[in-house]
Parts: structure tokens; C-alpha cells; sequence
């Protein structure tokens, strides 16, 4: 909500923000690397984007205790992102009913189009009978995006994906 640039004893632009969330503020405590990453993402998100509100925002760091607290930040992104961009694992959850050779083929095909980070874990439903989970070493990782799990789910016919951080 508010935030004011200063330069180090060694000349470098660092900033000191104010953050508040429905609780509450904290003074934020934006060294010169991570200013110099995120100032532009910090200035916009401070007066909103045309004309509206603060943008919200998902900010990590080391809390520092005190009277305000401080949180000496070291990442930061749009809270719309920050799913897709924290995202460990996708998590794909299957009845036995849907599977078939097809299905898997194209599976692997939608995935191996999208290479990322983050893994993929298969969970393969037996009603009645079993549970299993596999982990899908063959395809390095994915990108977790939205526009790859609606692919996904379309190959299924209903949601069958899960973003887990």
C-alpha cells in the first residue's frame, strides 16, 4: 500500500513497502537484488493497475520480529500467479473406466508439448478394489499452466488435474 525507495551506503536502490492483508501490516524490507528483480511488479501493484485498487500479491522472506514486525523479502508474485508459478506437482487423478491406450498417448503427447518444472504424478482409481499412485519419471516435468490442465481434463471428459504446491 505504500513504498519508498532509498539508495544503500553503496549506492544501490533498495525500498521500504508497507504490506497489509486483512489482519494486519508489516513493514517489507526489499534489499537491492530483489528490488532490482521486482521494482517494476512492487510499483505496479502499489497504485493498482488502471486506475483500480492495490494489486495482491504473495511475498516470501525471513520475518523479523519486532514492534512493527518487519519481513525482509526475497520473492514475490501476482497472487493470480502464484499457483502456476509455485506449483510442484501435477496431479493427475484417473478411474480405471477411463483409461485406455488412446487416452494415455495423448496424455503423454499433451505433456511432453509443455516441458517445465513441475512433476507429474499419476493417480490411478480401482473403486472397490485399489488405489495407486505413480510418479512419471519419463517426461522431466511440465508447465503447470492452466491452459494445460483444461487440455488435460478435456481428454477426460471431466477435472482430473491438481495443482499441488
Amino acid at each position: 500500500t505504500a513504498m519508498r525507495e532509498t539508495r544503500t551506503r553503496r549506492g544501490q536502490r533498495m525500498a521500504f513497502a508497507t504490506l497489509e492483508d486483512l489482519e494486519g501490516s508489516f513493514e517489507l524490507v526489499i534489499f537491492s537484488d530483489p528490488y532490482a528483480e521486482f521494482c517494476e511488479l512492487l510499483r505496479s501493484a502499489k497504485g493498482g493497475e488502471e486506475g483500480g485498487g492495490p494489486t495482491p500479491l504473495l511475498v516470501s522472506g525471513t520475518l523479523e520480529e519486532g514492534d512493527p514486525p518487519k519481513i525482509l523479502m526475497r520473492d514475490v508474485v501476482r497472487l493470480e500467479e502464484a499457483e502456476q508459478k509455485l506449483s510442484a506437482t501435477l496431479r493427475v487423478r484417473m478411474i480405471e473406466r477411463d483409461i485406455n491406450r488412446d487416452r494415455l498417448v495423448a496424455l503423454r503427447s499433451l505433456l511432453r508439448a509443455n516441458p517445465g518444472d513441475c512433476a507429474v504424478v499419476v493417480h490411478v482409481l480401482i473403486p472397490g478394489e485399489s488405489e495407486t499412485t505413480i510418479s512419471v519419471g519419463a517426461i522431466r516435468g511440465v508447465q503447470p499452466s492452466p491452459a494445460v490442465c483444461r487440455d488435460v481434463d478435456a481428454l477426460f471428459g471431466r477435472k482430473v488435474t491438481e495443482l499441488c504446491l
